[in-house]
């Protein structure tokens, strides 16, 4: 896999993580690879999820993708 195949996944993934959950912005998904806890709690806070429900959703996600 090539670095441009890469960056289009890692974008098309931050797309459905949006989708799931519209109150996040882009600064938030920053957070997903760089300090998950940081993501979670931003989660949690935006979308009223546990940290336990978003990190089961985000890995059905991942799976799906």
């Amino acid at each position: 896999m090539n670095m441009q195949t890469t960056n289009a996944s890692i974008k098309e993934f931050g797309a459905q993580v949006k989708k799931e959950w519209s109150k996040l912005t882009d600064d938030d998904l920053g957070y997903l690879e760089a300090n998950r806890d940081e993501f979670f709690a931003r989660v949690e806070k935006k979308q009223g999820i546990a940290r336990e429900q978003a990190e089961k959703r985000l890995k059905e996600l991942k799976k799906a993708a």
